[in-house]
């Protein structure tokens, strides 16, 4: 009996993670944020927080949408941690690091006033929504736009002024 695909397994566990993982472009891009977050931690000698982002991406495609990365709690953490790993750092890392927070935190209360709010994680039964509007409705899709027009002006601010604004 011919035992060839029993060495061949790790080459069929990659393909069917990578079919896995272009299923769905959210796993893709969390995997290789993940992995490239490891990687620099590894190669560049990071903050142990880049390790542990990166162990986080690589968990997430793992974990529904709404689950445990739309609670208050994980955002407090991610805040915590980000706004240490960034404390020391000037420049565009400091103002990106904030502006993830920043944007966290914005994504969290705009999904307040949606259907399906927000959930708190050691509070499972409390949960808190204002249904103004429907989830991916056209109120929701004018203010992401809004928002989107923000972030573009800010960009452009930063790039065409660099030295007045960091």
């Amino acid at each position: 009996m011919n035992q060839n695909w029993v060495h061949s397994a790790p080459l069929w566990a990659a393909a069917g993670g990578l079919s896995f993982l272009l299923g769905k472009l959210r796993s893709l891009v969390l995997f290789g944020g993940g992995a490239l977050l490891l990687a620099t931690y590894a190669l560049y000698d990071w903050h142990w927080l880049a390790a542990f982002a990166g162990g986080a991406l690589l968990l997430l495609p793992l974990v529904k949408h709404r689950g445990i990365i739309h609670t208050p709690e994980f955002g407090l953490a991610l805040s915590i941690g980000i706004i240490s790993f960034c404390h020391h750092a000037d420049g565009l890392l400091w103002g990106a690091g904030m502006g993830f927070v920043v944007g966290w935190w914005a994504h969290l209360a705009g999904d307040l006033f949606g259907k399906e709010g927000i959930q708190f994680l050691l509070l499972p039964k409390v949960k808190v929504a204002l249904r103004w509007f429907d989830n991916g409705g056209s109120a929701e899709r004018w203010v992401a736009r809004l928002c989107w027009s923000i972030s573009f002006c800010c960009w452009a601010l930063i790039l065409f002024n660099p030295t007045k604004i960091i």
